[in-house]
């Protein structure tokens, strides 16, 4: 979550190695921008949860702390990221008034396409144990419509949230057709405001999502 206050500390960011195995944060680039531009930079680790109730409850109490507490700006901005993008959308959609914005980085927004229900809380679950969903595959696809971020976003519509992704169109991992094309489709027949910037050539990963100018004038502007 960005959100607009006077300089801050950053908050833990993603990080991955580099050719020399050393570790390099891959999010610097926006986190110095943002802190530049006055903007405080937030996050909590709520491992892979795939949208369920209880990590949206984790996101929630740390949004509280931070507005109670700390007197951040209530209304947030945020930088969903792959798998993150389900916890998110799923934190969004349930508190649309607390959001401003949001910026997607090759996001996950239907779990039926990534990672699928029988990995959300089936044998082959990736979810973490305590906080993902407590109920089974068959049962969760009986009530997908309540728990799938993509079947839940009138309310941020409604709210006047603005939306970005940027995915690449050659994305293995996470189809762009069926997360942010998909997403595109329904938020603008909803009335929304989305944009798409699709990267030709590109897949789940690389430098260019990590340095996007457009990225970071969407998220500070």
């Amino acid at each position: 979550a960005v959100e607009s206050r006077p300089k801050g500390e950053a908050g833990a960011a993603m990080m991955r190695p580099d050719e020399k195995g050393q570790s390099v944060v891959m999010h610097r680039y926006y986190v110095e921008e943002f802190l530049a531009r006055g903007f405080h930079v937030a996050g909590i680790d709520v491992a892979i949860t795939c949208g369920s109730p209880k990590g949206v409850d984790v996101y929630q109490e740390f949004y509280r702390t931070l507005v109670r507490k700390h007197k951040m700006n209530p209304r947030t901005r945020f930088l969903a990221q792959s798998s993150g993008g389900l916890t998110a959308y799923a934190w969004a959609w349930r508190h649309p008034h607390a959001v401003d914005r949001i910026m997607g980085i090759f996001p996950a927004t239907d779990m039926r396409s990534w990672p699928g229900l029988d990995k959300v809380c089936g044998t082959g679950r990736i979810t973490h144990t305590r906080l993902g969903f407590i109920m089974t595959p068959e049962k969760l696809h009986e009530h997908l419509q309540e728990f799938n971020p993509i079947e839940n976003l009138k309310p941020l519509a409604d709210a006047g949230v603005r939306i970005l992704h940027i995915h690449g169109d050659s994305d293995a991992g996470i189809p762009i057709k069926e997360n942010s094309i998909e997403l595109l489709q329904r938020y603008r027949k909803l009335g929304g405001d989305m944009g798409l910037e699709t990267l030709v050539g590109h897949g789940h990963g690389g430098n260019i999502f990590y340095t996007s100018d457009k990225t970071v004038r969407f998220l500070v502007e």
